[in-house]
Formats: C-alpha cells, structure tokens, sequence
C-alpha cells in the first residue's frame, strides 16, 4: 500500500470512497474518465480536456464535462483570497514604516540640526532641505522598484500581474507620504533650545 487518501463527504463524486487506485502507464489505452486540476480557474479548461478526447461518441455515450466536487469550487474566490492575502496590511506596515524611518532619520542629525539653527538657518529653510535630501532617495528607489516589478510580472506564468502592480503602487504611494511625514515630525521635535542636551548624549 503506497498510501490512503481521505474521501470526506463534502460533495464530491460518490463511489470513490472504496476505491483502490493503481498508476498505470498510459500506452495509448483509453480511460473512461479524464481529470484535471487547474488553479485558478481558467476558461479553456473545457478545450484542454476535449482535446483528450478519442471521439465524441454517440448519443448515449457523449462525454460529459464536470466538476469532481459539485459543491465546492462553483466559483472562484480570487477577490476574497486576495482580500484575505497575507500581504493585506503591506500598505500599512510602509506606511509605519515609512514613519519610523523619516523620523530616524532626522532625529539621527539632531545634533547636526540644533548646531546650525544655532548658527542661524531657520526651522522652515531646514526642514525643507531635510525634505528635500529624503525625497530624492525615495524618488530613486520608487522608480527601480517600479521597474523592478514591471519586468517581473512580464514574465511568462506570472499569476494576476495586474494585482501585483497595484499592491507595489499602493506600497509605494504609502511608503514616500509616511516618510515625509516622519522627516517632518522629527525636524518639528528637534529644538535649538536643546543643542547642550543633544551634545551631552552624543556617542
């Protein structure tokens, strides 16, 4: 015995429960019945096993196109599947992440920062040249992912290149907001005032 396959009654086709299952090289020799599995659900599934077909038989012995289980797999559930993905909250998770970054990031320099308002520069003037050193790397890098992503869902087999697309889109479009958001915060929150604290504490 090789191994024993669970038959559960959940709609499937009756008398396979008891069955004993022997592989055989096919030969040429005709079979009754032709299965197949396909994943997702395609339309030329019915040409692919019609193409199996010796003949089409006479009236009584016509072929017939079925499901294994009648009751499940009516349809596809792409959309709730796709909903239900484990990547549902990559949006998000780049948007936090984006966040931390950005703040990070700025906070990292608050030393740097606090030196030269003391010197001077004025928190706008600063807080749009620290903008501005954060989104052109974040520019940079939405772009070769991009690129990225469209050279790999134009590969040949690639599952719903369309959602693929649209999830890096939505990742992306989070991502670069959040760190923004995230270098603001952190210029907001860095003061001249504390320019001993942070020399006090540098490493």
């Amino acid at each position: 015995m090789r191994a024993v396959f669970p038959f559960p009654d959940d709609g499937r086709k009756p008398g396979l429960g008891y069955t004993v299952l022997a592989p055989v090289s096919d030969r040429g020799t005709p079979f009754d019945e032709c299965w197949i599995e396909v994943w997702p659900q395609a339309e030329p599934v019915a040409a692919h096993l019609r193409s199996t077909l010796i003949s089409d038989g006479d009236a009584q012995t016509r072929p017939q196109l079925s499901q294994l289980n009648s009751r499940l797999g009516q349809s596809f559930p792409g959309e709730r599947l796709f909903v239900e993905r484990i990547t549902e909250f990559a949006a998000p998770i780049a948007g936090l992440a984006g966040v931390v970054i950005g703040f990070a990031m700025v906070r990292m320099r608050r030393l740097e920062l606090a030196s030269a308002r003391h010197s001077g520069v004025t928190p706008a003037t600063q807080t749009l040249i620290l903008l501005g050193e954060a989104l052109v790397p974040a520019l940079v890098s939405v772009l070769v992912t991009a690129a990225t992503v469209m050279l790999v869902t134009g590969l040949p087999g690639t599952l719903d290149p369309a959602a693929l697309r649209g999830l890096s889109a939505r990742v992306c479009l989070t991502l670069v907001p959040a760190l923004l958001l995230g270098v603001i915060t952190g210029a907001l929150t860095t003061r001249e005032k504390h320019l001993f604290r942070y020399f006090k504490a540098r490493t």
